[in-house]
């Protein structure tokens, strides 16, 4: 059993490895909203980064309710965070952030008025992992259920916790 650091590091650790998040916010009805976003920086405190175009709805979204969820996920690795956003308007920080690909979006650069920060303070978090031993585990659990005519055992199903992040 894995202590709730150990989750904590793993859900971080396994969330740096993507560099494309699905960031689902709420409109102004109540429905949810989600797109792909470029991840700028994720730090160890589990605060992300991302650049967005100023105008776009996700910015008022934001302000009317600042709860997000961010989620990432390949063939073998799933990560969940959930938090809060704000826009963070701040040259200085956009600059010190800026990648080139940025440019494909915002060709005028940081000095720009189209780019702002979004920056998410995840609070809580799930992962699921089943690359590497945990997805040969998984391959041998789901062999034996089926073979059995079982449903797999969720607690076989590769390497998995939650954490609370901040």
């Amino acid at each position: 059993m894995s202590t709730p650091e150990e989750n904590r590091k793993t859900l971080l650790d396994i969330a740096d490895d993507f560099g494309t998040a699905m960031l689902v916010t709420h409109d102004h009805v109540g429905g949810l909203k989600a797109r792909p976003m470029s991840v700028v920086e994720l730090t160890d405190d589990g605060v992300m980064w991302f650049v967005t175009d100023v105008r776009s709805g996700k910015v008022d979204q934001i302000a009317a309710d600042a709860r997000v969820l961010v989620t990432m996920q390949s063939k073998t690795k799933q990560v969940e965070l959930v938090g809060t956003a704000e826009v963070v308007d701040d040259d200085a920080t956009l600059k010190a952030k800026w990648s080139e690909a940025l440019d494909l979006w915002f060709p005028d650069g940081p000095d720009g008025d189209a780019a702002v920060l979004l920056r998410v303070d995840a609070t809580t978090g799930r992962y699921w992992d089943a690359s590497g031993l945990a997805g040969l585990r998984f391959a041998w659990e789901a062999t034996k259920a089926a073979v059995k005519g079982e449903a797999i055992d969720p607690d076989e199903a590769g390497d998995h916790g939650a954490a609370r992040i901040g």
